[in-house]
């Protein structure tokens, strides 16, 4: 297990430094071109802070320090200027740089409750001669400070259960949508359960049951047919987390058994009109 776990590390480092980077900021704002600087990895519903600091690239700090994060793939996700702060879309509510520690050279990004979709290249900037922010057309200049690819990974496990007993599945993070389950026995997956949405089978007398407070699934005293795989899924169809059962009464304890998927692979990978199909289906 140690030596296919080290050359899973060899083989995703050569595939990101095989990579070239470029920046996604407007032309206007007349950048350097940024460089590989660090990798983080982190599981989906964790917080991570990508690191960055603004000492190393310029030799004083602006009055209002005005730092810029972009996504390589999408462009720029995060502004801070003193204490104003803009974010896009897909981070709102998620991301912050700290004000205090902008002061000092600190302009890391701070990601709360890492989606799936986070994962990519960060470029970080910082903004001179300041000129409009949010998402208008930039007049300024921005001095490249830091460079973070972010690898978000899926949760995986693989559990043996007593005929009777309880699986529990963590959703791991609120915007965990659905739980799919593949029978042993079968290639299709089925929804055993969607976030607000009703249908039959999903209420109070369901085997699969939400514990909001604990923000998990409870499937209720499970048997041989439950044997399979189930896959937690957020609202893009992508894996949040993925379980498989092995239901086994001569078993002499129920085990438990949980790693990090280093070498990333989305599995099933239900589209957004998938889930809305499957959703549709409950209904008829």
């Amino acid at each position: 297990m140690a030596t296919i776990t080290a050359l899973a590390w060899v083989l995703l480092l050569l595939s990101v430094l095989g990579r070239s980077v470029s920046s996604s900021l407007p032309p206007a704002s007349n950048l350097a071109s940024p460089t590989f600087h660090a990798v983080v990895s982190t599981l989906v519903g964790k917080d991570t802070v990508l690191p960055c600091s603004w000492q190393q690239h310029l030799s004083h700090l602006p009055p209002v320090p005005h730092v810029q994060w972009c996504l390589e793939s999408s462009g720029p996700v995060l502004e801070q200027r003193g204490s104003e702060h803009w974010a896009s879309a897909e981070l709102l509510d998620r991301a912050r740089v700290s004000e205090s520690g902008l002061q000092t050279g600190d302009c890391s990004l701070l990601i709360r409750d890492v989606q799936v979709s986070d994962g990519g290249q960060y470029h970080g900037y910082m903004i001179l001669d300041e000129g409009q922010s949010g998402t208008e057309t930039r007049t300024g200049t921005g001095v490249f400070i830091g460079s973070v690819k972010l690898l978000v990974f899926d949760h995986r496990s693989v559990e043996t259960k007593h005929p009777g007993e309880d699986l529990v599945l963590n959703l791991f993070t609120p915007r965990s949508m659905s739980l799919f389950f593949q029978s042993s026995n079968s290639s299709e997956w089925e929804m055993l359960w969607t976030r607000d949405i009703p249908g039959p089978g999903m209420g109070p007398g369901s085997r699969v049951q939400m514990d909001s407070v604990k923000n998990r699934l409870l499937l209720r005293s499970v048997s041989q047919s439950d044997q399979g795989i189930y896959k937690v899924l957020d609202l893009d169809g992508l894996t949040v987390s993925s379980t498989r059962l092995s239901v086994d009464q001569h078993a002499s304890t129920a085990q438990k058994f949980t790693f990090e998927n280093y070498l990333r692979d989305d599995g099933v990978k239900i589209t957004p009109s998938a889930l809305l199909l499957a959703a549709s289906l409950l209904f008829f």
